[in-house]
């Protein structure tokens, strides 16, 4: 595995042979953070250049170093968190001191780029496998889900850029793949995110095929839904 230094050096100005006498980690402090994610005072958010980046060498800087990889994508996930996707409360203080200047916390929020949708797509599944990134890693997904759904319709409040609203559809079927997938959330992960109103409609398959895990009072108290009538027609529609 060899990290893409032909990007590195475009934007650094400096060449690949003088990247590569360097340690991956004075790579990291002294080029790719400063100059591709940003520094505070020149940077309204976390560049582009970066999340694309880490969209192609995710598993590159997992190999190279594992502990400053983790660090690299919970960056990553930030920038997501800052406005490009809506979901559930995250932690902005995962960031060890020494990189604390690259958290999205203060940043100016900004609706999906291009390299957040390649982020997404080639390195979030990613962060699923590693316990440091996996609980922002799916609530990034379940936010997804939960402000799209399968035939690329948008949720009103969710500021989603115009280029890529051809890809709302696609980008909601790749997010709940990768819920349900062999890295995903657990059961009750998926009940609890799942089961709630406005929400339950577009996951009936995966409620007809846990059914016989399911505690559909539970379900029902989830949804808000009472009477013996209205419960036998959903459970009805569900499962027909």
């Amino acid at each position: 595995m060899e990290i893409d230094y032909d990007r590195i050096a475009l934007i650094s100005g400096i060449s690949k042979s003088e990247l590569k006498e360097l340690s991956w980690k004075e790579i990291v402090n002294e080029i790719l953070l400063p100059r591709m994610a940003g520094l505070p005072e020149t940077r309204q958010r976390i560049g582009d250049s970066f999340m694309s980046f880490m969209a192609y060498n995710a598993k590159e800087c997992v190999f190279l170093d594992k502990e400053l990889a983790m660090v690299l994508l919970e960056i990553a996930m930030q920038r997501l968190s800052n406005g490009a996707v809506l979901h559930e409360p995250t932690s902005w203080e995962t960031l060890p001191e020494a990189y604390k200047m690259y958290s999205s916390k203060w940043d100016e929020p900004g609706i999906m780029s291009e390299g957040c949708y390649k982020f997404i797509n080639q390195a979030l599944p990613l962060c699923l496998r590693y316990d440091e990134t996996r609980e922002h890693a799916l609530k990034i997904f379940f936010g997804l889900i939960s402000h799209l759904d399968e035939k690329g319709n948008i949720d009103v409040n969710y500021l989603f850029p115009s280029p890529l609203r051809k890809m709302a559809g696609s980008l909601y079927c790749f997010a709940k793949s990768q819920i349900e997938g062999r890295d995903g959330a657990s059961f009750e992960e998926i009940f609890n995110n799942y089961a709630r109103p406005g929400q339950w409609e577009k996951h009936k398959i995966w409620f007809a095929d846990n059914g016989d895990q399911i505690n559909w009072k539970k379900f029902f108290q989830a949804i808000r839904v009472k009477g013996l009538l209205r419960k036998y027609r959903i459970k009805k529609e569900i499962f027909s």
